[in-house]
């Protein structure tokens, strides 16, 4: 593909960077936030129904652990890691 070699990769990183940040579910660190803290902590600073909204903690390890093989290695190890992770628990 010829074309592809006339786009200049700064380009290319602001429509990726673009694409990640409208498609990424902010909510969703609230919730790994949530299943990290303790109840007490969890009623204490957020409202009732909001603290009771949250994942499993193996849950938001898995998670965790995926995101963090993806910044270190590629995808499809993290997936792998992830999905034996996930048998375990």
């Amino acid at each position: 593909y010829q074309g592809i070699n006339c786009i200049p990769v700064s380009g290319l990183v602001g429509v990726m960077f673009n694409v990640v940040f409208h498609t990424f579910e902010w909510r969703s660190l609230k919730l790994m936030l949530l299943a990290a803290l303790p109840l007490s902590m969890r009623e204490k600073f957020f409202s009732d129904s909001r603290s009771r909204q949250k994942i499993r903690r193996a849950d938001a390890l898995v998670i965790l652990v995926v995101t963090l093989v993806t910044l270190f290695t590629d995808l499809a190890t993290a997936v792998a890691v992830g999905m034996v992770l996930a048998c375990f628990m």
